[in-house]
């Protein structure tokens, strides 16, 4: 005998309060609630929400956020040679696992010419990215989990080469992120704090705006997770030091 399951989906979502000013100063609060009657949150509801929603349902979850950005002229494009922005998302979820408060955004950030630097805990896409409104986000950072601290440089919409004459446009990025205690699968004792997560990404566009019919878009990804304290199977393990860190870039 075949078994059929259901699901009952009630979504509220109520925004407090809302304000903008030119997409430079944006604040944001709003209030939500699941239930479904398999008492599972569906994933679509779940997924690309930097690990606020809960698995569980029933669930209530409150959340602000309140955000600075680059200043920008009419025409879109960047209006100062230095600038700097910052970054706050925080709030309190309710589930069957009690009462959580959560932060997946807290950062500053800094641009100079063209280039970003940032520091904590930020969104970010890494180097060839499918579909970032949907699941198929970026190969190693998922929107479905909170983001890993730590901070990245970056120089992230394409900018064209001068001396190609706007035939070849460069993007790229350059990060580390503290990961702090992960687990060896292979070893049920074996425990290694403060880990971290080395990625950079860089990223060509072949193809001049006016003159080309079509655009040739390739790019590479790096990651490396390395470093740590263990206690144990030393020789397995990537030490933290000057000289395995000029390897983990190379």
């Amino acid at each position: 005998m075949k078994q059929f399951y259901y699901s009952i989906l009630i979504l509220c979502v109520v925004t407090v309060f809302r304000t903008e000013t030119f997409a430079q100063n944006y604040f944001e609060a709003n209030a939500s609630g699941i239930y479904s009657s398999n008492g599972k949150t569906p994933f679509w509801n779940q997924a690309n929400q930097n690990g606020i929603i809960p698995s569980n349902s029933p669930s209530f979850f409150a959340i602000g956020s309140l955000h600075s950005d680059f200043k920008r002229d009419s025409s879109g494009n960047y209006s100062q040679l230095l600038d700097w922005g910052y970054g706050v998302t925080g709030g309190a979820v309710v589930s069957e696992d009690g009462i959580k408060g959560v932060l997946p955004v807290a950062y500053l950030k800094a641009k100079i010419w063209e280039i970003e630097i940032a520091a904590g805990r930020v969104r970010q896409l890494t180097g060839l990215t499918g579909d970032s409104s949907l699941t198929s986000g970026s190969y190693s950072l998922s929107g479905n989990a909170l983001p890993v601290p730590g901070f990245h440089i970056a120089v992230p919409e394409f900018r064209p080469l001068r001396f190609t004459k706007g035939w070849v446009a460069l993007k790229g990025g350059y990060s580390e992120r503290f990961m702090g205690n992960n687990y060896i699968r292979y070893n049920d004792a074996g425990n290694i704090s403060n880990t971290m997560l080395h990625s950079k990404s860089v990223t060509l566009k072949i193809g001049n705006e006016n003159y080309f019919p079509f655009k040739i878009i390739a790019g590479a990804n790096h990651q490396v997770i390395w470093g740590g304290n263990p206690d144990i199977y030393d020789e397995l393990l990537i030490k933290s030091s000057i000289g395995t860190y000029k390897n983990v870039i190379l």
